[in-house]
């Protein structure tokens, strides 16, 4: 039986768009998503905006595969409310094949994870500060850079 979705080795646009996506609600207008095909992506309002009013098409290059490597990809971003610290801090990346995900303040704090398909994410209110992540057997301290902002 043939597949007409796949051509060249690539799925059609119709047939992309008929894959199932799960979405989990983050912060401030971001979305960690997984796709039933094992792809996923953690995406900003103003993407979601764009593409819901057609000015972004998503395409293949917008969705990671799921490695299931431990540390294979961890992302953050500083969610600013306005008006400087404290803010919302948010980290994500892959489940590994074996093992769970904790992340903790320097105090030993843990900061709750979520998790959707493969993939997870957590969120924090506070000042920046490194945090220790363990994914699997591994851990690492992640620090998010500093902003410098023009005055």
């Amino acid at each position: 039986m043939h597949d007409d979705s796949v051509q060249d080795g690539k799925r059609g646009v119709a047939a992309l768009a008929d894959l199932r996506v799960e979405t989990l609600v983050l912060r401030l207008g971001w979305r960690l998503q997984w796709r039933e095909d094992g792809r996923w992506r953690c995406v900003n309002a103003g993407q979601l905006d764009a593409e819901a009013s057609g000015e972004l098409t998503p395409d293949e290059h917008d969705w990671r595969i799921w490695t299931g490597q431990a540390g294979a990809y961890l992302g953050g971003a500083e969610l600013s409310e306005g008006g400087g610290e404290p803010t919302w801090w948010l980290l994500y990346g892959e489940m590994p094949r074996v093992g769970d995900v904790r992340i903790h303040r320097p105090d030993g704090t843990l900061i709750p994870v979520r998790t959707l398909g493969r993939v997870w994410a957590c969120e924090w209110h506070g000042v920046r500060q490194a945090v220790t992540v363990e994914i699997g057997d591994s851990s690492h301290v992640y620090d998010f850079p500093v902003r410098h902002y023009l005055t």
